[in-house]
């Protein structure tokens, strides 16, 4: 099978993961889009320092044997399994889904809560349909699988082993707190709907005492546990307060034809995802 890139500036990124690619591919022959799209996922994995393994948990890394297992399933989905490095009592699943252009790329870490991080491939972006076949937007593909799934990966295995890691979530706890502590409420939401970990922390009651007092510091507080609820209800009741001023120095603009609810909702951080 004839495989080319279609910007000779990519072939600068890995030549070994390319080379894999095209001996892999040569191996199954009459390589599909899809499988091909597979099988280049499969190598930049590789390439991150993770292993393939068999059905048995064995070492392998035989891209051509998890192509040609895939069309002999009944469903047609890829699914490949690795382990980082040295911990090797936390693999990781790969599972493609196709649906119809689109690959449905999940991985998941079944010994840890069966973390999940997915990302939604479309096939002609990255594979032409033409021949030669040829390999598109090697760049952006490679930092998608790494920025949205490698990396948060070894992130987690990392702070399930309680080792740290380089990026944002694989800080220390009270690390975390102090950094959330100086964002908006609006950052703290939307930080803490990025993952299981950050979600758990950012819950916290006691978190929620600290954003209430720094937030709201001419009120007087007492001892309670609904501290998240206190500082929505009082969020709120500022946004209702805010609109009423606005209404006098902002007649005339969208503002003043919008209900209460439609306000909250337009500057709302987005309470009801982050429970």
């Amino acid at each position: 099978m004839n495989v080319l890139e279609e910007n000779e500036d990519y072939s600068k990124i890995s030549p070994i993961l390319l080379e894999q690619l095209m001996y892999e591919t040569n191996l199954i022959g009459g390589c599909e889009k899809q499988e091909l799209l597979f099988a280049l996922i499969l190598v930049i994995i590789i390439e991150s320092n993770f292993t393939l393994l068999n059905r048995d948990l064995d070492i392998v890394n035989n891209i051509a044997e998890r192509i040609l297992s895939a069309r002999e399933s009944k469903d047609g989905n890829f699914i490949a399994t690795f382990v980082w490095d040295k911990f090797v009592a936390t693999p990781l699943r790969v599972v493609a889904i196709l649906t119809g252009d689109v690959m449905i790329l999940n991985a998941v870490l079944f010994d840890l809560n069966n973390e999940t991080y997915s990302l939604c491939l479309p096939i002609p972006h990255y594979v032409s349909s033409s021949e030669p076949i040829k390999l598109r937007e090697l760049r952006n593909l490679i930092l998608r699988i790494k920025d949205g799934i490698l990396t948060p990966i070894k992130c987690s295995i990392l702070n399930h082993y309680g080792l740290s890691s380089a990026c944002l979530k694989g800080l220390p706890e009270e690390l975390l707190l102090n950094i959330s502590l100086n964002l908006p409420v609006r950052d703290v939401v939307n930080l803490g709907k990025t993952c299981r970990r950050l979600h758990s922390i950012l819950n916290d009651e006691n978190f929620w005492c600290r954003l209430c007092k720094r937030d709201f510091k001419g009120d007087k507080f007492d001892n309670r546990s609904d501290w998240k609820e206190l500082y929505k209800d009082k969020f709120i009741l500022n946004l209702e307060e805010s609109k009423k001023r606005q209404r006098i120095h902002m007649f005339g603009t969208m503002h003043e034809f919008m209900d209460f609810s439609d306000y909250v909702s337009y500057v709302d951080p987005g309470w009801e995802t982050f429970t």
